[in-house]
């Protein structure tokens, strides 16, 4: 397992990964706040990722084709994130479309719950 903290300008992310994949990705910690799970920077890297969350926060397009490992989640969170992958850029959906898209029309409140785990919010917002 491997990590770093990159510095985007708006504050300081946390990334961890391994061979499966970003299992981490934070959201910015604004100077002066507490990152939500402090880590040392370690060998490796993931190539361009820092330049790439640099740009993103800078409003830049940015393709996010990293590998990503969900495998601390349940298989329904994975479920739901997969499905979350699939809605395209600059689009929204609802807790009930994602729903009725794994096959589970009344877990519209559990997507919502799932969503909420999500340990890799701007690889899959």
């Amino acid at each position: 397992m491997a990590g770093k903290q990159i510095n985007v300008g708006w504050g300081k992310i946390n990334v961890i990964w391994d061979e499966d994949g970003i299992s981490y990705l934070s959201l910015p910690a604004l100077p002066g706040e507490e990152i939500d799970r402090p880590i040392a920077d370690s060998s490796g890297d993931l190539p361009g990722l820092e330049q790439n969350l640099i740009d993103y926060f800078q409003g830049k397009p940015v393709d996010f084709s990293y590998k990503i490992n969900l495998k601390s989640l349940t298989p329904f969170q994975q479920e739901v994130l997969e499905a979350v992958k699939m809605i395209p850029y600059g689009e929204t959906r609802t807790y009930l479309w994602l729903a009725k898209q794994i096959g589970a029309p009344r877990a519209a409140r559990a997507v919502g719950g799932a969503l909420g785990k999500n340990p890799v919010a701007i690889l899959v917002p």
